[in-house]
């Protein structure tokens, strides 16, 4: 029987995505949780979520690309008044030689440090680690690091082989582009070609990668657009599709499949969206889309009602991969 873990991301800013995300652990809805380590009242927010660790494994989700850093790591943030913010996904910097690259993969090593230390301070078993946009696949220093330490504190990755890889190539082409004033041809190039190639990087790397599922759909999660969902109608247009396209998906895997499904989480009972606050402000926190949350209620949904239908699959942990 084939391996499903499924996952919600990017808990531990707001509140609207963490209601969601403890609701859907107590409806059995997901087992897994990628949570930040740098979010605005991180550890009253982790307590809670550590409470529900006998219900859902708890990752850290890795972030260079959203909120603000917890370590002097001045080649991936921005200054802004008294705040340090990290850049978004689209304006990373890369050094252009191989000493810079060394720090700037040291500095990264101890952020990533640093934002599991505040999961593992809030009493949570931190049991996978995965990253913000995909942050740490865009170049081989950022996997490296990533490996290294899940290497050294015994926490399994998520996967990088990413599907669709319709969807997951059209990303990397977008991000190739949109990253091209920061980063420079030569390294948009790379970005693009270890993104693409990574597996195969991989077959040429000497040490030890510790377990990742086989891959991670991200079929199901997206923002619908640039508009909201404007009736009821639209709404159950978009659950129902998303409800037969994830069933038609989970037919068709594998029996020995192992997969992590991505999924993104908003309260339904809540607030449509994200109150963003202003930059400058303690609780300010920037890098998360306000176009996902839409979706995220329509993917919240989706699963009530596969479960309502019968349909919902045995769920494994990651101890289990």
């Amino acid at each position: 029987m084939a391996k499903i873990i499924f996952n919600a991301d990017d808990y531990g800013f707001c509140d609207q995505i963490d209601d969601g995300v403890v609701k859907a652990i107590n409806q059995g809805l997901i087992n897994s949780v990628a949570a930040f380590g740098n979010g605005n009242n991180g550890l009253q927010r982790l307590k809670r979520l550590a409470a529900l660790q006998d219900k859902a494994d708890i990752g850290c989700h890795i972030t260079i690309t959203s909120g603000r850093p917890l370590t002097d790591c001045d080649l991936f943030y921005e200054t802004s008044g008294n705040y340090r913010y990290f850049r978004k996904f689209t304006q990373l910097e890369r050094p252009k030689d191989d000493a810079h690259q060394e720090k700037a993969k040291a500095q990264l090593k101890k952020e990533i440090n640093a934002q599991i230390d505040v999961l593992v301070d809030a009493g949570i078993d931190v049991k996978h680690l995965s990253s913000h946009h995909n942050s740490l696949i865009f170049f081989p220093e950022y996997f490296e690091a990533q490996v290294e330490i899940a290497r050294d504190r015994g926490i399994k990755l998520r996967s990088t082989s990413i599907i669709p890889e319709g969807k997951n190539n059209l990303y990397i082409a977008q991000l190739a582009v949109r990253s091209l004033d920061n980063l420079g041809v030569k390294n948009v190039v790379e970005l693009f070609t270890f993104m693409k190639k990574i597996d195969k990087w991989k077959s040429g790397y000497t040490q030890p990668i510790p377990p990742m599922p086989d891959a991670i759909d991200g079929s199901h999660y997206g923002p619908l657009g640039m508009d909201n969902i404007k009736t009821k109608g639209e709404f159950k247009r978009e659950l129902k599709r998303k409800v037969k396209d994830l069933k038609k998906n989970l037919a068709e895997l594998p029996s020995d499949a192992v997969m992590e499904y991505c999924i993104h989480m908003t309260d339904p009972d809540g607030l449509q969206s994200y109150a963003f606050t202003k930059e400058g402000t303690d609780d300010y926190y920037p890098g998360v889309d306000w176009k996902y949350f839409d979706s995220r209620k329509v993917e919240f949904a989706s699963l009530a009602q596969l479960k309502e239908d019968g349909d919902f699959p045995t769920l494994s942990r990651w101890n289990d991969i």
